[in-house]
């Protein structure tokens, strides 16, 4: 199973992205996923070298970060495609 955490803050941009990759999840067996907001713990920010929210997170490793519009569907779906 792959895990994926999502860092936000509180913004629009962030509540669209978290409702976007809840749905995404949902539909993925394969995939969990955890929302934190970064006020809660703003060092993990610090020391994933996050600079822009909301930030997509595996295994500690920064996939994307910033505007969601972009980057939130085509992203995920190129990256965890379910083999045919």
């Amino acid at each position: 199973m792959t895990h994926l955490t999502l860092y936000l803050g509180d913004s629009e941009a962030d509540s669209t992205a978290k409702d976007l990759l809840e749905a995404w999840s949902e539909q993925m067996p394969t995939i969990s996923l955890e929302c934190r907001s970064i006020h809660a713990d703003p060092v993990v920010a610090v020391r994933l070298g996050i600079t822009q929210l909301p930030a997509l997170v595996q295994e500690d490793e920064i996939i994307v970060q910033g505007a969601p519009q972009a980057w939130v569907l085509p992203l995920l779906n190129r990256v965890f495609a379910q083999p045919d």
